[in-house]
């Protein structure tokens, strides 16, 4: 499971660019989230190891500073868990695998999701990472 994603992250926590410019945000996107455990687990191990050469914790720094878009066959669950609720966000490029043919039903395949968390994972986490009002009316879906 290495991924390019986890090397690009790694680079941006490691060398501080999130801790000089705190407010840049990166969406991970067709990229699943089955790599985000071991980056953490690696980025544990690292600051474990060499504390002194981080100015902030580095899953700290990846919790702030980063969204991710989980395949939809994942758990979405377990995405929250490793990076909080506030930074899953629902994506679909059907036709593309990772895609679904019917994209606004994705939140029927996250786990115990209540109103406000779908609500959160289909449009207002991503309107949060690009800095757009929150409970924003959806758009209206475009017809062909």
């Amino acid at each position: 499971g290495h991924r390019e994603i986890s090397d690009m992250l790694a680079s941006l926590i490691r060398h501080g660019t999130f801790t000089r410019f705190p407010r840049l945000r990166v969406a991970s996107v067709e990229n699943g989230a089955a790599w985000i455990r071991s980056l953490i687990e690696d980025l544990e191990l690292v600051h474990g190891m060499m504390p002194q050469n981080f100015e902030e914790h580095p899953v700290e720094v990846l919790r702030r500073n980063v969204w991710v878009s989980p395949f939809w066959e994942g758990s979405v669950a377990e995405v929250v868990e490793w990076m909080g609720w506030d930074k899953v966000m629902f994506g679909s490029d059907w036709p593309h695998p990772e895609g679904l043919e019917t994209p606004r039903k994705y939140y029927s395949y996250a786990e115990d999701m209540d109103e406000k968390r779908a609500r959160d994972f289909m449009g207002d986490n991503a309107r949060r990472l690009m800095g757009l009002p929150v409970g924003a009316p959806a758009a209206e879906p475009v017809t062909a």
